[in-house]
């Protein structure tokens, strides 16, 4: 009956929410209030991006002031079901796609946090000790310390990451693995 809170079904966080919180983990966020709207790119093949602004700071705006174009939305947040504009949105409809995984697999925007917020792991942590890198993504990310098990995972993905990439950086894949994660982008 979902009366405990251990048994409630798990609820996807909204679109501009999973935006928002990629650029908190990364600490890109900027949460300066009102303002004038942030304009969206109107490219030829549909895949809209965001305008860089007057600030420097203006595309990691809070997605609450993406202006909403019927004919070239986000991409990223039409995936996660932002709300559609062309037609009255009474509902927000929920789903769980493939494609919405691949986004955040392959998505440039994802990939470019990832990155930052892996310097701002190295910046925090000790040195080169890597289980306390690995405690620093836990904590920007899901803001919890890894378990036992955790913990010697990302220290085996950080192994294999490191021989496989051919010197790519495997913090940030990391990074990207745990922003990628159903713990991120769900809540109870």
């Amino acid at each position: 009956g979902n009366r405990l809170l251990w048994r409630t079904n798990l609820r996807r966080i909204e679109a501009e929410v999973a935006r928002d919180s990629v650029l908190v983990a990364s600490v890109q966020l900027d949460p300066t209030p009102g303002g004038k709207p942030v304009m969206l790119t109107t490219p030829a093949n549909g895949l809209s991006k965001i305008k860089p602004g007057p600030m420097p700071t203006s595309v990691n705006r809070r997605s609450v002031y993406l202006l909403a174009r019927r004919v070239y939305p986000l991409r990223f947040l039409e995936l996660f079901d932002s709300p559609i504009v062309p037609v009255n949105c009474t509902k927000r409809p929920q789903s769980a796609t493939v494609l919405q995984s691949l986004a955040l697999l392959n998505s440039q925007f994802v990939v470019d946090q990832a990155a930052v917020m892996a310097d701002r792991v190295r910046r925090r942590a000790k040195n080169d000790d890597v289980a306390d890198r690995i405690s620093w993504a836990f904590r920007l990310s899901l803001a919890r310390e890894p378990d036992a098990g955790e913990l010697a995972a990302c220290r085996q993905f950080l192994v294999d990451q490191a021989a496989d990439a051919g010197g790519n950086d495997s913090l940030g894949d990391l990074c990207q693995m745990l922003l990628c994660t159903n713990e991120f982008l769900y809540v109870p």
